[in-house]
């Protein structure tokens, strides 16, 4: 934006609500726009599913239920994937879902949320913490006596408006 351009981001355009401001302050001063893109809404399978639903060959859609899953364990743990490694650092910290517009993005498109509509609700359920620190004791030594605070599973059931 600030070279002139417009800007997209993939998932997670921001780590904090004050990276989210900077967006937002840099935008309004460049008049550029800046807009985060999910990709997982343009895969080959979830377009053709949007593409049948909205063609009316799947009758009216009355309840969705997606999800996303991504085995990021090793991703997380070692220093060789990502400076600062951001993603550890959120599974130390917070229990929540991390990423999801992966699974809501696609079903908002196939349920056209947010053309007219929008998420009113959101409650987002997570499992325990088991996993990553049974990784982490294996395969990781570093991290061993960590205690990681991201569950296992996590579930959001949204509500539109």
């Amino acid at each position: 934006m600030k070279n002139g351009k417009h800007a997209s981001s993939e998932v997670n355009i921001a780590q904090n609500l004050d990276e989210c401001w900077d967006i937002v302050e840099t935008a309004e001063k460049t008049k550029r726009y800046c807009i985060m893109m999910e990709n997982c809404c343009y895969d080959q399978t979830e377009m053709m599913i949007m593409n049948m639903i909205h063609k009316g060959l799947l009758g009216e859609v009355m309840h969705g239920e997606c999800g996303y899953l991504h085995d990021l364990r090793e991703l997380k743990l070692s220093p060789d994937y990502y400076q600062g490694m951001w993603r550890l650092q959120h599974s130390i910290k917070r229990n929540g879902n991390l990423y999801p517009t992966h699974g809501i993005g696609p079903m908002a498109w196939c349920m056209d949320i947010n053309k007219g509509d929008a998420f009113d609700t959101l409650v987002s359920i997570g499992s325990k913490s088991l996993g990553l620190h049974e990784y982490a004791q294996k395969h990781y030594p570093k991290w061993a006596n960590q205690k990681f605070a991201l569950g296992d599973v996590n579930i959001c059931l949204l509500k539109p408006n």
